[in-house]
Formats: C-alpha cells, sequence, structure tokens
C-alpha cells in the first residue's frame, strides 16, 4: 500500500461537511443520507452543491485504497 494513500468513507465525508455547517447522515461506510428542509434555503442548496463539488475535485486526486 502507498503510505500516501488515504481511505474517504462516508464519516470523513459527515466531519468535514459539518464542519461546514451542512448535516449528512453516513448510513453505512460509504452510504450518505441528505435531506432537504422546509427550512433550507437556496444559499444552504447551493454550499451543499458546493461542498460535493469541491470533496469531488480532492477525490479525483487521490490514489484508492
Amino acid at each position: 500500500k502507498n503510505p500516501n494513500s488515504i481511505c474517504i468513507n462516508s464519516e470523513t465525508i459527515t466531519q468535514l461537511a459539518s464542519e461546514r455547517g451542512i448535516l449528512i447522515s453516513a448510513w453505512a461506510p460509504f452510504l450518505l443520507r441528505l435531506v432537504i428542509h422546509r427550512d433550507i434555503s437556496d444559499a444552504d442548496i447551493d454550499n451543499t452543491i458546493t461542498f460535493f463539488k469541491e470533496i469531488d475535485n480532492v477525490l479525483l486526486g487521490l490514489e484508492y485504497i
């Protein structure tokens, strides 16, 4: 295994999202649950989309283990 490899799972993503004020449930190691509530604004949705785009860019540069 490459010592620079890391494993991104749902717990990691929920922790990173929480730091940005996004609440996500980790249902399984690679399963996330997101729910839209009536108090969620368009800006909240945009923030969540931006977060996942940033995570996607990070994941594209990683070696999966």
